[in-house]
């Protein structure tokens, strides 16, 4: 029988499971040399019955305890790419430990083994701590010099004061050590260890945030086994690179698109859904019309491109996005940028540029002006547009338009034969707040949804 103190503990784990993952009942994450890593974590924690391991990353696998499983919490197990899910099974339930045994996974019929951990290199001791192997178990002693519980921390034996400010843990101490190459900081996995005189620094890596030393969580969007809904969130999540490609997952399906995020305009967080650029003077530019959302994955897609009204529908539908901005920009110094309000009349600019509607919007109290806008048709918006055969009605766009899957990089802002928003490779038109004037390279007509 196992004695009152040692409890039987066994875990046998089942095959795993590809592009699949539990969400919901995490109890710990950390980043792991392999697969075989995290089944030991997995061991070694009482209460985990499943975890998800992930994808190899720069740093190792991220590996995801979990205190449930598929069975029990079936709505939670979802398609995750890249990512394998394992549980495990209870041979013990039917059968008692012999003396202080600890019954591992995969021994058949109930058998049990004494294992030394220590040799085996089963055991989950700090680095600077000995490996004592007991009967059934094992022990971590923290190295001459050292102390702490032997697996969480050993820090040298020094008087030492904490405190911590945003993203990084200070540790003062009363003699000068290099503590990062001697290997006796108390820094995260996930974190840098910066030697200072008579201290240390802990500074989550990039992708990571958190104290330095207690906690680096990954941050949404930075890899892809961690997207984030939109370009909105990881702003919103508090940490990210400025301007730059990040991973999104509109749908919640496992599949992240890599795409591109401006951070920086209007307090940032606005995914691109066009991006037209001509790379020559000759009028000649061509760009890809995605018809699927996901065209905006910049791994797949082509540099230049533009969602239809039906791609920017179903990405609406997913990720409900309530501004606009259009920013087009001629080398001859012609700027329109302008981003679309807050409130009714500007969601009524998106509910037509997302197909969710025909009706044309009104265009003056519709949109602001950002800080680099120059254009002349930004000011005389009572002037926009046309409808039912009349000209300078006041609104966006073209009624002849209305059903058109162009309606992002046509006509979507103009006052008829002076000022136009227009990319158009079949009528080798391409203005920006002109009329039938020339192009340069690098003259551009960008959208961003937010």
């Amino acid at each position: 029988m196992p004695s009152a103190h040692e409890p039987c503990v066994t875990k046998v784990f089942v095959e795993p499971v590809s592009n699949k993952a539990l969400a919901n009942h995490l109890i710990s994450r950390a980043t792991v040399e392999s697969p075989d890593a995290c089944m030991i974590q997995c061991f070694i924690k009482i209460k985990c019955e499943s975890y998800n391991i992930g994808p190899r990353e720069k740093d190792g696998h991220v590996c995801e305890l979990s205190d449930s499983d598929s069975h029990r919490d079936h709505m939670d197990w979802i398609t995750k790419e890249g990512f394998s899910y394992v549980e495990t099974l209870n041979p013990c339930r039917q059968a008692q430990c012999p003396l202080n045994g600890r019954c591992y996974s995969n021994f058949e019929n109930n058998t049990h083994a004494y294992i030394d951990e220590c040799k085996k290199n089963l055991h989950s001791c700090h680095s600077n701590a000995f490996c004592n192997n007991t009967n059934g178990s094992y022990s971590c002693i923290c190295k001459t010099g050292f102390q702490g519980d032997g697996k969480e921390t050993c820090h040298g034996k020094f008087n030492q004061s904490y405190s911590s400010n945003g993203n990084a843990f200070n540790i003062s101490r009363s003699k000068n050590i290099d503590e990062c190459i001697e290997g006796i900081h108390g820094c995260h996995n996930n974190a840098s260890c910066t030697n200072t005189n008579g201290t240390y620094r802990c500074t989550c890596k990039p992708g990571f945030a958190g104290d330095g030393r207690n906690s680096c969580q990954v941050s949404p969007g930075w890899f892809s086994y961690y997207p984030a809904h939109s370009c909105k969130h990881i702003r919103d999540s508090g940490d990210h690179r400025g301007d730059g490609e990040y991973w999104i997952d509109p749908e919640k399906s496992g599949k992240p698109l890599k795409v591109h995020c401006d951070m920086t305009t209007d307090k940032g967080g606005w995914l691109l859904v066009t991006n037209i650029v001509t790379h020559d003077s000759s009028r000649d530019t061509q760009f890809s019309e995605e018809t699927s959302y996901r065209g905006i994955d910049r791994d797949n897609a082509s540099e230049d491109f533009s969602l239809t009204t039906n791609a920017m529908k179903k990405l609406k539908a997913h990720m409900p996005f309530t501004q606009m901005r259009f920013h087009c920009r001629k080398q001859r110094n012609r700027i329109f940028h302008v981003t679309t309000v807050a409130n009714s009349t500007g969601e009524a600019v998106v509910q037509y540029f997302s197909g969710e509607t025909n009706v044309l919007p009104k265009a003056c109290g519709s949109f602001v002006r950002m800080a680099d806008d120059n254009s002349s048709l930004a000011a005389i918006c009572q002037q926009w547009g046309q409808e039912n055969q009349l000209n300078y009605v006041g609104k966006w766009s073209w009624d002849l338009l209305t059903t058109a899957e162009s309606k992002l990089y046509n006509h979507a802002a103009f006052v008829r034969g002076s000022y136009h928003w227009i990319a158009s490779p079949r009528y080798k038109r391409w203005e920006c707040d002109d009329f039938s004037s020339s192009v340069s390279i690098g003259d551009f007509w960008k959208v961003f949804v937010r």
